[in-house]
């Protein structure tokens, strides 16, 4: 579903960068151009975003490292399509692939804004959706944490400290002798 997305994201980008750089009026010959130019156009940007690794992202967990990625992706595209641009331009037949610059700039940022948008949005959906059952009263997950150490206690405190996450921080497991029967953070060891 994610990579049928992904295709229509990219094909919305490349229409609409058309539709603004001829405001909304595309020449007859352009939208020939446009449609020979389309397949060529979101296949190269999903080959370049699949070697940037960007399919394998977890949408429901994007952040600022994959929109990063997103974003070399795309800029990775756009230095092809340009200068796919002035190799093309002078040649008759290929030159009917070559798309104006306008529209390759807006293609980019409106593929960028797009590709980042619907990441961002599946996140902000699937933590709405956890806060929502919190607040509705489910019961939080018991998680006995592995190891008292600091990492220990810096996961039992952001458990504390985030309820959307729904879990509830019960005890520690650790193998050092000397922590077993103390408290750490207020849970038994």
């Amino acid at each position: 579903m994610q990579v049928f997305l992904d295709l229509g994201i990219l094909s919305i980008a490349f229409w609409l960068a058309f539709l603004f750089r001829f405001e909304f009026r595309i020449p007859f010959a352009w939208t020939q151009s446009a449609l020979l130019a389309w397949p060529y156009v979101i296949a190269l940007e999903y080959v370049v975003l699949v070697a940037f690794g960007v399919p394998r992202f977890s949408w429901r967990y994007v952040s600022m490292r994959e929109t990063v990625r997103i974003a070399l992706a795309v800029a990775a595209a756009t230095v092809v399509m340009t200068l796919g641009w002035f190799t093309l331009i002078d040649h008759a037949v290929a030159g009917q692939l070559a798309l104006p610059l306008g529209v390759i700039a807006m293609n980019s940022v409106l593929a960028m804004v797009a590709l980042v948008g619907i990441r961002a949005t599946r996140r902000m959906w699937g933590e709405q959706r956890d806060r929502r059952r919190r607040d509705a009263g489910e019961v939080a997950e018991r998680v006995l944490l592995i190891g008292a150490g600091q990492a220990g206690l810096m996961v039992a405190k952001e458990i504390d400290g985030r309820p959307d996450l729904g879990l509830k921080a019960v005890g520690f497991v650790d193998d050092d002798k000397l922590k077993i029967g103390t408290q750490i953070a207020g849970l038994s060891v």
